[in-house]
């Protein structure tokens, strides 16, 4: 027995629960909902939530404790829609993932292999996020502290090391986290297993703290520039002994442009 089968609905039933809530779907429109069907009514927690197809929509907030895997094994994709704020531990989602308001997550893999997506309504906060070839559209902030994009993939490897251990497949990296039974594993949202792995932004602040430490170096130049222009000062003092000597020449005619010197370095 599925944990859903409590939950069997039609598209019928889904399509009177979302327009009862007022939510218009961004991804799809009804039609393109694939059975089976599960409508679940107000809020919920579930332990675990495993699906390859179908559609599951929920009319309040939504909890899953343990893992959520979306794992399409063919098509159509699976649909998790929820109308009000979602909760997840640790989610692999090859799929879509539609959250009207806030989405709070312990790891978040979202990795296409046919289609998907993930849309956040809200605000989208989280310890780990993985992307491969998957939009992620959050309307709201998003705050996770650590992301690992495929398209950028040195900073990936920074991110999320784990990832890159023994392959670069996000779902080996779900399948590793799902079955450890290391308590730092993060694998539930806001929980205090996350502390080491938030050590590791802590590592490259001495790095941002290089450059500032090699400002002062710069500023070495702008004192060396008085030492120059001191000779610059010294030249007028040669320039004055110069013009002196013709003293002891026709002192009478030669007066006159003396003064008129004088009167120029006046003004």
């Amino acid at each position: 027995m599925s944990t859903l089968d409590p939950f069997a609905s039609t598209l019928e039933a889904i399509a009177a629960a979302l327009d009862h809530a007022g939510y218009e779907l961004p991804h799809a429109s009804l039609e393109q909902l694939p059975a089976p069907h599960y409508l679940i009514h107000g809020d919920s927690t579930l332990s675990a939530l495993p699906l390859t197809t179908g559609t599951v929509v929920v009319t309040g907030s939504f909890t899953v404790t343990g893992p959520l895997d979306f794992h399409q094994t063919g098509r159509p994709i699976a649909h998790l829609i929820v109308t009000e704020d979602c909760t997840l531990g640790l989610a692999y989602v090859d799929g879509f993932l539609v959250v009207r308001r806030n989405l709070t997550v312990g790891t978040l893999i979202a990795d296409s292999n046919w289609s998907g997506g993930v849309f956040v309504g809200g605000d989208l906060v989280g310890h780990t996020l993985v992307i491969k070839d998957v939009g992620v559209e959050v309307d709201g902030r998003q705050h996770v502290e650590k992301v690992a994009d495929f398209d950028d993939l040195d900073a990936a490897r920074i991110a999320v090391p784990a990832l890159f251990e023994h392959s670069e497949d996000p779902r080996s990296l779900y399948i590793a986290l799902r079955d450890s039974s290391d308590p730092l594993t993060p694998a539930r949202p806001a929980h205090p297993a996350h502390a080491p792995a938030a050590a590791a932004p802590k590592a490259i602040a001495p790095k941002k703290a290089a450059p500032k430490k090699a400002a002062p170096k710069k500023a070495a130049p702008k004192k060396a520039a008085p030492k120059k222009a001191a000779p610059k000062k010294a030249a007028p003092k040669k320039a004055a002994p110069k013009k002196a000597a013709p003293k002891k020449a026709a002192a009478t005619k030669k007066a006159a442009p003396r003064k008129a010197a004088k009167k120029r370095r006046s003004k």
